[in-house]
């Protein structure tokens, strides 16, 4: 069987030590652990620092805990370096914490300090190579402090003050974003061909927009007198226009004809100075595991393969004789596979959940006390979004949510749908993520912070949930099983593509033609995922189908070692227990939890 290959070949690309990363790093900031202070304390002490350290400068984090507006986080290299020697200092403290006096949770948490420090410490090294105003690392964060700022509340003085100061902070952050590119050109680093006139496009669209999304009308100033009204008005307008919407023009303008004839035609990190180490710095934050590019490339291969396999079983049993090529453009086209509207949509997605809600109990012994639901994303955002996110419950929304994109139904497949209800909502985001944020036994950092940089975990739960639901029987048809392969092909092929641009040299148009060929992705889908994967967060897409595959793997292991007293629903509780962590600390717990089980069995 080819899984029994793929276990072998995920078995030699090691979990990277946990002493291992930034070895010889400067130690600099907090000393190590006071010589009357337990290891168990030093931990907790470190985790709270640094959580405090985190919500200083997370707007969102913030807002959630009802604290005040603290401005926006500098992205530039005087702010990494004081970043890092924050990390470096916390890297030494818990690097002299003695493990072996700590509990099995406190250890986790230990390392998972460790992993978050050891990502931070990078970042001097990797701000050179890291662009900052592609679609993810620039335009994401932008569209974000829009929307922050939209939804402020300006009733009292301090309230409207402090709205005006995020104005300004917004227009620093573009300040920033240029000067970086600006940097990165005087080194001889350009954008790639390929992603210039879309960025150069999208910045000039933002810049006309800013003035209806940043000027406050008269609903959002009700409480103040109105013959300050006007004055203040016109305050933001000069703000918006000058600082934020010039700055968003300035970007624009930067990626002017000049800057594309100098870019390469090459796309990835490789072809940069110091691009191959960043991107192997990068393969170890987002998989955990010290390993080289071409080995997950060959794994990538080797789990594309097995999904076209798949694929091609799913296709045969329907009795469709043609090619993979034609049968995607059938489900793309049938009518079967639309909806007619929004509602429709929502209550397909409804149906599908109420289908897999009666196998829950059969396979998790703990469940969220949130509840969850289904809504539409706000149609000024749907545009960005391509299928859908989930939401976590919050204080303002204390339910978890499927975000859906209602848009341009008439032009879009169902076959998906299923695939991505059951990845983002039930059983895959909500249960890891809300489950976690409830989990009181953990410190609060473990709790509240669902990093990118955890997405082998994040992603790798999600996608192997959504795909429990072909053992429950809770598909319909053998179009919801296509969609369900399909998706993993997707996750698959990023393997071979990330790793292809990013280290193997692989042309932007190869690439592209890989991924229609092996997924249901359109040209203009795909066009748009490889230039993610070699401008914007190279080495993040590994992490999916990496942890969906640890995941089987360590399902295996525990079936083979305890045998007929494996209990699945008390696996399922013992992965999420510990919520997000990096691959190697889950290896570690999931093998102390086997060990409990087998002793508790004799």
């Amino acid at each position: 069987m080819i899984r029994t290959a793929l276990l072998a070949l995920l078995a030699v690309l090691s979990p990277m030590p946990a002493e291992a990363a930034e070895a010889d790093a400067p130690r600099t900031g907090e000393p190590s652990p006071r010589s009357d202070e337990a290891g168990a304390e030093a931990v907790g002490r470190i985790a709270d620092e640094t959580w405090q350290w985190v919500l200083e400068s997370d707007n969102g984090l913030r807002d959630a805990a009802g604290l005040p507006f603290n401005g926006i986080k500098d992205i530039t290299l005087k702010e990494a370096r004081r970043d890092a020697d924050f990390a470096h200092g916390r890297i030494a403290a818990l690097r002299a914490i003695d493990s072996a006096t700590l509990s099995p949770d406190d250890e986790i948490t230990r390392r998972f300090l460790l992993k978050f420090h050891e990502d931070v410490a990078q970042g001097p090294d990797n701000w050179i190579n890291d662009f900052a105003i592609t679609p993810y690392s620039g335009v994401l964060g932008l569209s974000g402090l829009l929307e922050f700022a939209s939804k402020r509340p300006l009733a009292t003085p301090s309230e409207r003050a402090e709205y005006l100061r995020l104005i300004t902070e917004i227009g620093d952050r573009l300040d920033q974003m240029l000067g970086r590119t600006i940097a990165q050109r005087d080194a001889g680093i350009y954008l790639p061909k390929p992603a210039i006139p879309s960025l150069r496009a999208t910045y000039a669209a933002l810049a006309g927009g800013v003035e209806a999304r940043l000027v406050p009308g008269a609903d959002r100033l009700t409480g103040m007198p109105a013959s300050e009204r006007d004055a203040y008005v016109a305050e933001a307008r000069s703000l918006a226009t000058g600082r934020v919407a010039s700055g968003m023009a300035a970007i624009a303008s930067l990626l002017d004809p000049d800057y594309e004839a100098k870019a390469p035609e090459a796309i990835g990190l490789a072809q940069y100075l110091g691009g191959r180490e960043r991107y192997r710095r990068a393969i170890a934050t987002y998989t955990t595991m010290e390993t080289s590019p071409e080995a997950l490339h060959a794994l990538g291969l080797e789990l594309v393969a097995d999904t076209q396999r798949r694929l091609a079983g799913i296709r045969a049993g329907l009795g469709f004789s043609g090619t993979q090529a034609e049968f995607h453009r059938m489900i793309e086209t049938d009518p079967r596979f639309r909806v007619a509207d929004a509602a429709a949509l929502e209550g397909l997605f409804r149906e599908q959940i109420a289908r897999i809600e009666a196998h829950i109990p059969d396979y998790f012994g703990r469940l969220p006390k949130a509840g969850y639901d289904i809504r539409r994303i706000s149609a000024a955002s749907e545009g960005g979004v391509a299928f859908g996110y989930y939401e976590k419950p919050s204080s303002v929304e204390p339910v978890g949510l499927f975000r859906y994109n209602g848009a341009n139904l008439d032009k879009r497949s169902m076959v998906l749908a299923a695939a991505m209800n059951f990845h983002e909502l039930v059983p895959g985001h909500h249960f890891h993520l809300a489950l976690q944020a409830e989990n009181e036994r953990l410190p609060v950092i473990r709790r509240e912070l669902a990093s990118l940089k955890l997405s082998a975990y994040n992603e790798g739960w999600a996608q192997y949930a959504a795909n429990l639901a072909v053992e429950m029987g809770a598909l319909k048809d053998p179009f919801e099983h296509y969609g369900l392969v399909a998706l993993d092909a997707m996750m698959a092929a990023r393997l071979v593509v990330d790793t292809g641009v990013n280290a193997l040299g692989w042309e932007f148009d190869r690439a592209r033609d890989y991924l229609v060929a092996h997924t249901l992705m359109s040209r203009e889908q795909a066009s748009a995922e490889v230039l993610r994967y070699a401008t914007d967060v190279p080495g993040q897409a590994l992490g999916y189908k990496l942890g969906h595959e640890r995941m089987i793997e360590l399902r295996r292991r525990a079936e083979a070692k305890l045998g007929k007293d494996f209990d699945l629903r008390t696996f399922h509780d013992a992965i999420l227990g510990p919520g997000a962590v990096p691959l190697d600390v889950l290896d570690a717990h999931i093998d102390n939890w086997i060990a409990g089980q087998g002793n508790q069995a004799h």
